[in-house]
Formats: C-alpha cells, structure tokens, sequence
C-alpha cells in the first residue's frame, strides 16, 4: 500500500482495540472507552458473526470464549487511563459513567 499523507484536521477519530495502549497516550487529547459488559458483548458478536459472516451460533460463543482471556489482559485495562468511559448496555444504550478531571 502507497504512503499516503494525513493533513491536520479539528477533529481525528480513532477506534479499535489497541488505541489507548500506554505507547500511543501522547498522541491524542481526549480518550474514549466503551465498556460493555459480557452480554453486550455477546450479543454484539453472535450478531456480528452469525448473521454477517454466517458462523453457527456454537462457533460464535466459542470464539468469544476463546477472545475473551486476551481481552480481559489487553483491553480492558486500557479502561484505567481512558478520559471517558461509557457504559454500553445490552439494548446498546449508552450512559456516562467516568469523566476525568480534566474535564469537569
């Protein structure tokens, strides 16, 4: 894949699994993480994977066992140093549960 330049803009977002790693910190102002609890996760991926990538609902919940030991070590500790954190239900409603000091 050619480089490609990236101008500045007012606002960059950025998702994924390892944006809030420690390495990357210095490279954002406000940090974002979407918490959600086993069921959402569940439900999202069952959604995601047997409806979309035509998995059997077995294969699904046994990837997510399988997922789920490296998430718990390398995800969701990045939620200590997230500036905000919003909890995400299994009905996918979202509520504001950490705002750091910063900015309150």
């Amino acid at each position: 894949m050619p480089e490609e330049a990236i101008t500045p803009k007012k606002v960059i977002v950025v998702e994924g699994v390892t944006t809030l790693y420690p390495e990357l910190k210095e490279l954002y102002d406000v940090s974002f993480f979407l918490d959600a609890p086993d069921e959402t996760q569940i439900k999202s991926r069952i959604t995601r994977d047997v409806k979309e990538r035509g998995y059997t609902l077995e294969q699904a919940l046994a990837l997510f066992k399988a997922v789920q030991p490296d998430y718990k070590l390398f995800v969701e500790p990045t939620k200590l140093v997230s500036d905000i954190i919003v909890q995400v239900s299994p009905e996918y409603v979202m509520t504001l549960t950490h705002l750091a000091e910063r900015f309150r």
